[in-house]
């Protein structure tokens, strides 16, 4: 997400939010570049999309509130890992 953010939004910074929540990872990434809600043929959010539901999780991207980009993902938990 952030190589997408440096290559194609245009953007001139980007955030990362990293939580555990309920042994889930959660992660965000939020741009202040141009934002699309049209996903682009390619590997980026799709591929994104693709290995997180691997394991079980998921991906959601939209235009950020006001400006920007936004991708989420919910990854759980490994079967025996430990926190």
């Amino acid at each position: 997400s952030l190589t997408n953010a440096a290559r194609h939004a245009g953007a001139s910074r980007a955030g990362v939010v990293v939580r555990i929540d309920g042994g889930e990872l959660l992660l965000e990434v939020r741009d202040n570049g141009k934002g699309s809600d049209v996903v682009s043929p390619g590997n980026g959010l799709l591929g994104m999309r693709e290995r997180v539901a691997a394991v079980g999780g998921s991906v959601d991207w939209s235009t950020a509130s006001g400006s920007g980009f936004v991708v989420r993902a919910r990854i759980p938990a490994l079967e025996g890992s430990t926190s």
